[in-house]
Order: C-alpha cells, then sequence, then structure tokens
C-alpha cells in the first residue's frame, strides 16, 4: 500500500500497487520507477486499539480481510493502547 492516508477515526486506506523489476540483490540494480508499478486494488487498516484491528484488501477484484495484532518485543507499549491518542 503506498501513501496510505487516514481516512477516519482509527482508518487507513491507499491504492496497491504490483511492481515488476531487478530482484533487490541485482548487479547492477536498475531503479524502479512509475513506469514500473500498476495499480491492481486497494487496502484498508482499521485499529481498534493498540494491539488490534482489521486488514482488508481487494487485488483484481477478488477481496480478503485479514485479522491483525501486534507482535510485542517488549514491554513497551504504543501510546494508542496506553489510553492517549
Amino acid at each position: 500500500m503506498s501513501e496510505g492516508r487516514k481516512t477516519s477515526g482509527n482508518n487507513f486506506s491507499g491504492t496497491l500497487f504490483r511492481s515488476t523489476g531487478p530482484a533487490f540483490n541485482a548487479v547492477p540494480f536498475t531503479p524502479i520507477t512509475p513506469g514500473n508499478l500498476t495499480a491492481v486494488g486497494n487496502m484498508t487498516f482499521s485499529f481498534s486499539d493498540g494491539d488490534t484491528g482489521t486488514m482488508t484488501y481487494a487485488v483484481n477484484g477478488v477481496s480478503v480481510t485479514k485479522n491483525i495484532q501486534r507482535l510485542e518485543f517488549g514491554a513497551i507499549k504504543p501510546l494508542c493502547s496506553q489510553g492517549s491518542q
């Protein structure tokens, strides 16, 4: 999702692109340009709190919804799960 933007409350949406080009480790690497990108759908993230949410996307007319959960690496929580936004 490129340039995902806040659409309302805890929701973020953006356009999904398919890119074509060389492998990331190709030598020499040819930079990806707008000509290498094709819009294929859209994606939305809706967060219920700092730890959980829903990811919904549609690619070439096929819609998918997935529940997502924050993977904790330590005791520090994001501000939104501490009651301040």
